[in-house]
């Protein structure tokens, strides 16, 4: 089964969700660590926050979604059950980890800390910073 994720995945490790660099409130400068917290919604452990993760992480890897519940073995049906009520199984979480190397933790609580920076930066980029009154990017 392990297989299955590095065909289709490890090659993809380039993220083609474009420049890695997002600015915070429109300056050209990345984004500090607080800044990162709140886009991550850091600590909250919410099926609100933590659907947002999962979409997030979903749009950031640049595949449909029917390829990644495929790829992990999952019911396309029963994949966006888990990521529309922020309950991921734990088959989900091992494949993000071993596919992408996103920590079940981030996905969980928002810990960014064992992410890699361009992943991180693809990832935030899908999400809104609640603290700015935008619209909601992951959806």
């Amino acid at each position: 089964m392990q297989q299955k994720y590095y065909d289709k995945f490890v090659i993809s490790r380039i993220w083609t969700s474009g420049n890695a660099e997002i600015s915070d409130s429109g300056n050209d400068k990345l984004m500090d660590y607080l800044a990162k917290q709140r886009r991550a919604r850091s600590g909250s452990l919410t099926p609100d926050a933590i659907h947002r993760r999962l979409v997030a992480v979903r749009l950031a890897t640049g595949f449909k979604a029917t390829d990644l519940a495929e790829s992990a073995s999952i019911k396309y049906t029963t994949f966006k059950s888990q990521e529309g009520s922020g309950s991921p199984s734990l088959r989900m979480l091992d494949f993000y980890w071993k596919a992408f190397q996103v920590d079940p933790n981030f996905i969980l609580g928002g810990d960014f800390s064992r992410i890699l920076p361009d992943t991180l930066e693809a990832i935030l980029s899908h999400l809104d910073d609640p603290e700015a009154g935008t619209s909601d990017r992951a959806t």
